[in-house]
């Protein structure tokens, strides 16, 4: 039994390395190669446990669920473990320029880039501020204050004003 303990942490370990090398992708956006890679090391991980009992493989399979509720706490606890385990958010814009250095870091193409911004709206890199590769794989964004959309409350306050500015207009005028 202290055999399946073992090579289960192993396989944890090993397998959170393996895919921390991966990259931060997720499901959906993995291409064909790596979809295959993926399903293949998720075979060769369980393979130590087929050879064992119903019971072992139940353990074996408690321990990585044990072990990913811990990695999540351990993550949200401290910052030191949410790096090792879940990665940072890359910067690969700012103020309308594409990084190359960060793009190369994270395995994307401009061409990539491109596709999946558009795949959020965004047709104009000159309208972001940033745009940063996030943990889970999404591409995340924050337009240039000129660019955001108006709230109601920016309505609100500017039609009042308005009226403020007519009613004003209209005293000095009568």
């Amino acid at each position: 039994m202290l055999d399946v303990v073992w090579k289960a942490i192993v396989m944890i370990l090993v397998g959170n390395v393996l895919l921390r090398i991966a990259g931060p992708k997720s499901i959906g956006q993995l291409t064909v190669q790596q979809t295959v890679i993926m399903i293949s090391i998720g075979s060769i991980i369980i393979q130590p446990f087929i050879e064992h009992s119903l019971l072992e493989t139940i353990c074996a399979a408690s321990i990585f669920i044990v072990a990913l509720v811990i990695m999540e706490k351990l993550s949200i606890q401290f910052d030191f473990f949410e790096k090792i385990f879940s990665g940072k958010s890359v910067v690969i814009l700012q103020d309308g320029e594409i990084l190359d250095h960060k793009l190369k870091k994270t395995r994307l193409t401009r061409d990539q880039f491109m596709m999946r911004l558009k795949q959020q709206g965004i047709s104009d890199i000159n309208s972001l501020e940033k745009a940063t590769l996030e943990t889970n794989g999404q591409i995340g964004y924050e337009l240039k204050p000129e660019e955001k959309p108006v709230t109601i409350k920016q309505m609100t306050e500017l039609f009042e004003q308005l009226k403020e500015e007519l009613h004003m207009t209209k005293k000095d005028g009568s």
